[in-house]
């Protein structure tokens, strides 16, 4: 969780998920990213069998426990904040869409502000939440709540909760596309290299770098 040689870290465990919803939800590609990523703690007690970050994050020792415990150096990340441009699929450069992503890790529940600004000549669309979302729209500091788009909500299986409806959707596509079926565009490994070399531009604090399309 607290580790980058372990996998650790806000942006190698969400962003890879939040960008493939965002191409997903607007149909467009992510084209370049600049940002920042910030620390989240210096150091953390090593708890046993953490191979379930459900069962870490549920985990409560307390401080003499904690003192007793072997310590160690932590270098992922617990917030970031970026901004990306997303281009039309069929665009050929000329085309952009701003859009800012804030994510901030906190001791119960991500903050209120984590979630996707998109910024547009006629107001501000919010989309706020990770896994769920809940739209407004930003127009002269007047802030409206918007329905969440009923293609959206049609195209999400409805077979359990939240995370399993999202990969049973993987898996419709994954199987029609083996079937010579038509589908949606599922995440590939492709996708995982385009996103990892945004993650690194967000956590090296590089400046504005291209991502293939």
């Amino acid at each position: 969780m607290n580790s980058l040689s372990h996998g650790g870290g806000m942006l190698n465990n969400g962003l890879p998920h939040w960008l493939g919803m965002l191409e997903r939800m607007t149909g467009r590609k992510l084209v370049s990213v600049v940002g920042q990523a910030q620390r989240g703690r210096e150091q953390a007690p090593v708890l046993p069998n953490g191979h379930d970050c459900r069962q870490v994050r549920d985990t409560k020792i307390s401080s003499q426990e904690a003192a007793n415990m072997e310590w160690r150096t932590c270098d992922g990340e617990g917030s970031f904040s970026a901004l990306f441009e997303l281009s039309l699929l069929e665009s050929k450069g000329e085309s952009f869409v701003p859009v800012m992503m804030r994510v901030t890790g906190g001791i119960a529940e991500p903050v209120e502000t984590n979630g996707w600004y998109f910024y547009g000549d006629q107001g501000t669309l919010v989309g706020r939440g990770m896994l769920s979302l809940s739209l407004s729209k930003t127009v002269n500091s007047q802030t409206n709540s918007l329905p969440t788009p009923e293609e959206l909500i049609e195209a999400l299986p409805q077979v359990g909760d939240i995370i399993q409806n999202i990969w049973v959707a993987l898996v419709i596509d994954f199987i029609a596309d083996i079937c010579h079926q038509p589908y949606q565009h599922y995440l590939t490994f492709r996708d995982g290299w385009r996103y990892q070399v945004a993650i690194e531009a967000i956590r090296q604090g590089t400046g504005w770098t291209q991502i293939a399309e």
